[in-house]
């Protein structure tokens, strides 16, 4: 097949983003499958498309902007500045398009794949030569809101055009079941069972430590978050939990890697600046690290040397990335029933499931980690088990490919 996959913020490793990572995994399996994939992606336009060393191809394009539009006979309307998240949104789902277009006058396209999140498919879901397939990993409309952004009418009305994208789509695929019971509850989009499909992950490239290698996890101390630094994701909870795991366990020690995109009441702050008034104990602030953000290359030594990985989202997490690294490469998991999170670890036998929110049971699940080798080293082996049988990226792609064929062959015949 000849797939297209739209991505704004591809690279993986330019913003670390699920949805960059998730774009990487399918074009290289897909490519491995013997399949033609080329990946649309925001970047300076080039006159041939760059192919990557897993053989796919990537077109750069810029979002359409009407400035001239909105400035010059509107300028007293303000309408630029009003609607920056529409023009946005809008401008780059056109981009992508356009860029579609160019593709499709190269070589023949039999499926074209685009994310839910700021409704990059919408132009592609309103012009349809060729079936759209949305993967749904979290729609702005939940995504922002949790984070303390501000509903607006700009941001309400670009909502609009994901959820059109979504309602338009050819096909719609997603990785959790609570991602699709919101999407029934919320937009009255209905997915059938068969269409849920886990997030792949490269099994190899993300794998436990050699049995004989040394880590910081022998001593037992290391406490791993790896994610944005962001409010939905439970940061603070996470902070208070841990000064109180110190009192128990004062060994412990706390990672935090992820860009800081700390938001607290709507406002952008960073969480360094907020340590000590968060931590107001120099001893055990002088226990927390921030590593800032780290390639992808350089995290799996990250989960190796830790001796439990922590999840503490308050709000929902579709089906999370980190945590699907963690499981992989052999860490014990502490995270919250949050999300699709509930779906990937059995509490008890994978991994320990605590409420959002609730930091007495965070510090309880995460000392018992720490104390009880025992029970974290079950836990790690049956969380890399449930990641080989489940979402393994050839498997993965090969139940995509078969949506993927199904859907093609019902459009063309029409």
């Amino acid at each position: 097949m000849n797939v297209v996959l739209i991505c704004r913020e591809y690279p993986p490793d330019k913003l670390a983003g699920g949805i960059a990572t998730y774009t990487h995994l399918m074009a290289s399996g897909l490519v491995r499958l013997g399949h033609r994939v080329d990946v649309i992606c925001q970047g300076d336009e080039r006159p041939v498309p760059l192919v990557t060393e897993y053989g796919y191809a990537i077109h750069f394009t810029r979002p359409y902007i009407f400035r001239p539009l909105l400035k010059r006979p509107f300028a007293w309307l303000g309408l630029y500045k009003r609607f920056v998240w529409l023009v946005d949104w809008w401008g780059w789902s056109y981009a992508a398009y356009r860029m579609l277009r160019q593709v499709m006058k190269s070589h023949p396209v039999d499926v074209v794949e685009a994310p839910d999140f700021r409704a990059e498919g919408y132009a592609c879901s309103i012009r349809q030569y060729i079936p759209l397939v949305v993967k749904v990993h979290s729609p702005a409309a939940m995504v922002i809101p949790n984070n303390g952004g501000r509903s607006n009418l700009d941001f309400r009305l670009a909502v609009h055009l994901e959820k059109a994208a979504i309602k338009n789509a050819t096909l719609v695929t997603i990785p959790s079941k609570a991602m699709a019971a919101w999407l029934s509850n919320t937009w009255h989009i209905h997915i059938r069972p068969e269409h849920i499909i886990p997030n792949p992950i490269d099994a190899v490239q993300f794998s436990p430590a050699p049995a004989h290698t040394s880590t910081d996890a022998d001593s037992g101390n290391v406490i791993l978050y790896v994610g944005r630094l962001e409010q939905n994701k439970g940061v603070l909870v996470l902070l208070r939990a841990f000064e109180k795991v110190v009192r128990q366990v004062p060994t412990a020690t706390l990672h935090l890697v992820g860009p800081d995109n700390w938001t607290l009441d709507g406002e952008r702050k960073s969480l360094r600046s907020l340590l000590i008034s968060l931590l107001p104990d120099e001893r055990i602030r002088d226990r927390v690290i921030l590593y800032g953000k780290v390639s992808r290359p350089e995290l799996p030594s990250y989960y190796r040397r830790a001796a439990v990985c922590v999840f503490p989202t308050i709000f929902f997490d579709n089906f999370p990335y980190t945590c699907l690294e963690a499981m992989a490469c052999g860490c014990p998991i502490v995270a919250t029933r949050s999300g699709g999170m509930t779906e990937m670890i059995e509490d008890g036998v994978s991994g320990l499931l605590v409420p959002p929110g609730d930091c007495e049971s965070l510090t309880t699940a995460l000392v018992r980690m720490l104390r009880d080798r025992d029970t974290a080293q079950k836990c790690a082996q049956a969380a890399r088990h449930w990641v080989e049988q489940t979402c393994a990226q050839e498997r993965v792609v090969i139940s995509t490919v078969n949506l993927y064929e199904r859907i093609a062959d019902a459009f063309h015949s029409k």
